[in-house]
């Protein structure tokens, strides 16, 4: 079974083949917010959860089909984040895909997101952001 001693997540029994953001940015507050839509598929038999690795996100709500799913957001870890347990509304089966979608903002300690006021921007007229995810930093996007 895939192990990664660097997430909580619990990819040993479901893995995200697609994600699709829809994000807004808040150049005054610094911040992104709206939803990531994440197609899954369970890699075992019973799965009952799904746990992403998360950090320094605020998340409003959880839903699949319509219906609203129950969450926890788990006390952060220094360097791994908060994990981000989503309660299925019903237990998939090794090979079923389910779409979940995470409704959630950043927070000003958001460590992917590099926010440039106009000054320091050739034109000098925009502000303008930038992310850089690695190593562990997409977590918090």
């Amino acid at each position: 079974m895939p192990y990664d001693p660097t997430s909580q997540s619990n990819l040993d029994q479901v893995k995200t083949n697609h994600i699709h953001l829809d994000l807004a940015v808040n150049f005054a507050a610094k911040t992104l917010s709206g939803s990531a839509e994440l197609e899954i598929e369970a890699i075992a038999d019973h799965v009952n959860t799904v746990v992403l690795d998360t950090s320094f996100i605020n998340v409003k709500a959880v839903s699949a089909a319509g219906k609203t799913l129950q969450f926890a957001l788990g006390t952060r870890h220094e360097k791994y984040g908060s994990a981000l347990t989503i309660y299925l509304a019903a237990p998939l089966a090794k090979g079923e895909t389910s779409k979940i979608l995470v409704q959630y903002a950043t927070t000003k300690e958001c460590t992917a997101c590099q926010w440039l006021e106009p000054s320091q921007t050739v034109g000098k007229q925009h502000p303008y952001m930038f992310t850089q995810c690695q190593a562990i930093h997409a977590r918090s996007l």
